[in-house]
């Protein structure tokens, strides 16, 4: 009979631990890339501009923002 309540508290605890963080991480690792910059474009839009950008080096690069919707992300070169 006490599974029940262990389970529900188990459930409960894990609700309340959760931090919600709407930090979003791109970080990429390309060898022989030669640009220096590369650039977050929303896909939704086709003529959208680039939201954001990083320095890129020795193929290395990390973009880090803040969404307030859900999105998509859609790697192509």
């Amino acid at each position: 009979m006490k599974k029940p309540y262990y389970i529900i508290l188990l459930m409960l605890i894990s609700l309340f631990s959760c931090k919600h963080d709407n930090t979003v991480i791109i970080k990429g690792d390309i060898k022989g890339l030669k640009s220096k910059w590369v650039y977050y474009k929303p896909a939704y839009s086709f003529f959208s501009k680039a939201t954001d950008s990083a320095k890129v080096a020795d193929g290395k690069f990390e973009i880090r923002f803040k969404r307030d919707t859900p999105f998509l992300l859609i790697l192509f070169s």
